[in-house]
């Protein structure tokens, strides 16, 4: 698609241009469930085993780093992937006196091979001399291994070979040196990188440092001239016999037609911005590219490749969440065995007890997130069955929840924490076992959900649960009255951290006051504040407790559309996709416009690429801040549920169409399109669209029942948020005609 036709396509005011992308990028370039998630960095190096020390401090085993031969720094590196369905990532270095190209490719061959795939072209500008040139490697490898060709001379294959394992080299080698070149002894070496159509020698490394420095054989590249190669790297001992450059070009269109076919990528929903219909596709992607496979061979989400890879239970929550909505419901269904497989002797379901180093920070938020999580897969694919053989383990957790309450009950008088939860690990910017509110409001709504399937699922413990909810919903209001703190401007907040622990972020207990940028602040931890409100309903949107939240939202945009130190960076940085978190509040107070704004603020913070990493420092700081995974696929579920709900909104038994769509998403002749997407009422399909303002509008809206536990919404209300007139369907039948902007109630036509 041209560039004219994305600006076509895009409603004014809106841009998704990246202005505040990170500096730090890794973009996969493998398929779905692909073990071995190879990534590539933002100057097209390609990242290999990476390792955790701790959570801020990580490498990789093994790093391939690309450049032009040549003695200048490149001017300009830019980064993109082909499209959104691709992940063919092509890196551009501008030097003053070329231009490299370079293309990475993930490739799985029909034969089970695993390669990573880099073609390579040099060109050379009109005006600019001759250039002696050709592409430069450096491999960075953690330990004693060096690569290079196993004989002395110039080679299409390049092996990992230990110091022993070295060719003994004469004082001279170049293109003609052929000692070696016909007789080295490979063994049961297995290269790790194949050269083609140029063979590669032995060079020294960039800044010459202690990597394996390798070049091709370099080429006089007249001026409007280019040289091209391959490198192809094969993974698993995948065979290199027949790997040339046609054979490249063949694995690289097979990847093309892949991603260009593969049905998850067809989105139940589209908007009319392409750039951000794009954002959505690269999200879902993303979000396969981050799958494993479990020793049954199902697929399991997870968050991302490396910092998080692997089981976490919030993050679960909105990735299965989004997987439903993505119409990936056995992919799902699937994921919850993972959770399921982390129910405790004791009734709780935790996940984070048995990760090294988190074991001291007990996150008992946990149980509550999972009941949420058990609730909302079944209220969006109405399986009765299934949730009634899941209650013995919500009745489980229900008395776990209960003797974290008894154990509350125990706290000394002077504790902040009496009555509410025993200290527990905040989460969200804040570490250590601490007095707090965020275990105390996950559980509220991991009980709000429970007593809303309970009247179905369980109908005598529907008592039980809804007396547990309102004497902790007691508790927290209790507790955020008694310990409400003042912000700058002298107006009211609820502090996540209660007094007791210190005001250091990740170290409880630290007498003296941490410097401003370990510093627990007023937004710290509010994740749990966010989720409870929405998708939570622990408050409604009214409630003093939301607009103090509101307002103190207000004070944290520092004009990037992201709300500030909400996270684990508390210092002039942000946690890119909390303003998913804060749209949807600001979407559930009534707030349609900030929800987008907050919509397009993430998607600008992305890479070029279309990855997030968790979070990153305000752009200008300078500040060389990097924490989280990325891709973070928290995140990419994050956007795929904001757009959702911007096009179908559930609030309790109440369902609202297109409550945070702008007119110029419906002022289109594409306008909206949702299909079957599941909500607790049954799965909602809408389309909504016009040729321009001045032409009359339709609105189709259908709801089918997924089963009999799927009532009809108390409330339906379809937004027309343009001028002019809108014809309205109902289950394919006529109500009428309606004029915008405004609220239209059409319960009435659902029937009952």
């Amino acid at each position: 698609m041209s560039e004219a036709t994305r600006r076509e396509n895009r409603p004014a005011g809106q841009t998704i241009d990246f202005r505040y992308a990170p500096s730090s990028v890794w973009t996969p370039i493998c398929r779905p469930d692909d073990p071995h998630k190879s990534l590539v960095r933002e100057d097209g190096a390609l990242l290999y085993g990476f390792e955790q020390i701790h959570l801020a401090s990580w490498y990789f085993r093994r790093t391939v780093e690309f450049s032009a031969q040549t003695s200048h720094a490149p001017i300009a590196v830019e980064q993109r992937t082909e499209d959104a369905r691709t992940p063919i990532t092509v890196t551009t270095f501008t030097y003053p006196t070329c231009v490299l190209v370079l293309r990475a490719t993930g490739h799985s061959s029909p034969q089970g091979g695993r390669y990573d795939i880099v073609q390579w072209t040099i060109q050379v500008p009109e005006g600019v001399d001759e250039l002696l040139t050709g592409l430069h490697v450096d491999i960075h490898e953690h330990g004693s291994v060096r690569h290079a060709g196993a004989g002395v001379a110039p080679s299409h294959h390049v092996y990992a070979l230990e110091p022993e394992e070295m060719p003994t080299y004469p004082a001279f080698v170049d293109e003609f040196t052929g000692q070696g070149r016909e007789d080295a002894d490979t063994g049961s070496l297995h290269p790790v990188l194949v050269s083609q159509p140029q063979r590669m020698r032995l060079s020294h490394a960039r800044g010459f440092r202690p990597a394996s420095g390798l070049e091709t054989t370099p080429q006089v590249v007249g001026p409007g001239q280019s040289i091209a190669g391959t490198l192809v790297f094969p993974l698993d001992g995948a065979g290199v016999e027949g790997v040339d450059t046609a054979w490249a070009e063949r694995a690289v269109e097979h990847e093309r037609a892949y991603w260009r076919d593969l049905p998850a990528l067809d989105l139940p929903f589209t908007v009319p911005d392409t750039e951000l219909q794009n954002m959505l596709v690269a999200s879902a992607r993303n979000i396969l590219q981050a799958r494993d496979l479990d020793k049954e061979g199902h697929p399991v989400f997870q968050v991302g490749p490396t910092v998080y890879r692997g089981l976490w239970m919030v993050d679960g929550h909105f990735l299965l969440e989004a997987a439903q909505y993505l119409h990936l419901e056995q992919d799902a269904r699937h994921g919850l065995k993972a959770l399921l497989a982390r129910v405790r002797p004791d009734g709780s379901i935790n996940v984070m007890v048995d990760l090294p180093g988190l074991d001291e920070h007990p996150h008992s938020k946990e149980t509550g997130i999972a009941l949420t999580t058990l609730v909302r897969q079944w209220e969006l694919t109405g399986d009765d069955a299934w949730l009634q053989s899941l209650w013995p383990v919500v009745r489980g957790a229900l008395d776990h929840i209960a003797d974290l309450r008894r154990r509350a009950r125990e706290l000394p008088e002077d504790s902040p924490a009496k009555d509410l939860m025993p200290p527990a690990f905040p989460d969200g910017g804040v570490a250590g076992a601490r007095p707090e509110l965020t275990t105390a409001l996950w559980t509220l709504v991991g009980l709000t959900y429970t007593a809303r399937a309970s009247v179905r699922i369980a109908p005598d413990d529907h008592p039980r649960v809804r007396r547990m909810r309102e004497e902790l919903l007691e508790d927290v209001r209790r507790t955020a009255a008694e310990h409400a703190g003042t912000l700058a401007d002298g107006r009211p907040y609820t502090p996540m951290i209660l007094p007791g622990s210190g005001s250091h972020h990740t170290v409880p207990g630290v007498g003296e006051q941490p410097p401003v940028f370990s510093r627990i602040r007023p937004e710290s931890a509010t994740w749990a504040l966010a989720q409870a409100i929405w998708p939570g309903e622990v408050f409604e949107a009214d409630d003093r407790i939301v607009t103090d939240y509101l307002h103190l939202l207000d004070t944290l945009d520092t004009g990037e559309q992201v709300p500030t130190a909400t996270g684990w960076l508390p210092y002039r940085a942000l946690w890119t996709y909390y303003s998913a978190f804060a749209a949807q509040v600001r979407l559930y107070a009534g707030h349609p416009g900030k929800a987008r704004e907050l919509l397009y603020g993430m998607c600008n913070h992305a890479a070029p690429t279309r990855v997030w990493r968790e979070e990153q420092p305000l752009a200008g700081t300078g500040h060389d801040q990097v924490w989280g995974e990325m891709p973070h696929n928290w995140a990419s579920a994050e956007l795929i549920r904001l757009v959702r709900s911007l096009l179908v909104f559930e609030r309790a038994d109440a369902l609202e169409i297109l409550p945070g769509a702008p007119a110029d998403w419906l002022d289109h002749p594409e306008g909206i399109r949702v299909e079957q997407t599941p909500t607790r009422f049954g799965r909602v399909s809408v389309r909504a669209h016009r040729s321009g303002a001045e032409s009359p509008g339709t609105v189709a809206i259908e709801v089918e029942k997924s089963s009999r536990s799927q009532v009809c919404p108390r409330e339906c209300l379809l937004h027309l948020p343009g001028e002019g007139t809108w014809r309205v369907e109902v289950n394919g039948v006529g109500i009428g005609t309606r004029r915008g902007p405004g609220r239209v109630p059409v319960t009435d036509a659902f029937g009952r």
